[in-house]
């Protein structure tokens, strides 16, 4: 895997919860699917989540999504 295959996860724009989305193809990452990078070496993010699509699979960086939140309480119901 090189750093090509990251990317970056966006906060759903308009959501009253807190939701991320796919930096690939949009969609919305399922809570279930982030978690703190400790087994993947050379991968500079520390909160990756996998997309779910079918057809998308990709593995996004949620550091920057996640320091946009104003609010911690937010930030670990989503990466809780």
């Amino acid at each position: 895997m090189n750093k090509a295959d990251i990317f970056t996860a966006r906060l759903a724009d308009r959501s009253v919860i807190p939701m991320l989305t796919c930096g690939h193809c949009g969609s919305m990452l399922s809570k279930t699917r982030v978690f703190v990078n400790k087994t993947k070496p050379g991968v500079s993010g520390h909160i990756l989540a996998y997309c779910s699509a079918d057809d998308c699979c990709a593995i996004n960086c949620c550091d920057e999504a996640l320091s946009s939140l104003e609010n911690d309480v937010a930030q670990q119901a989503i990466a809780s």
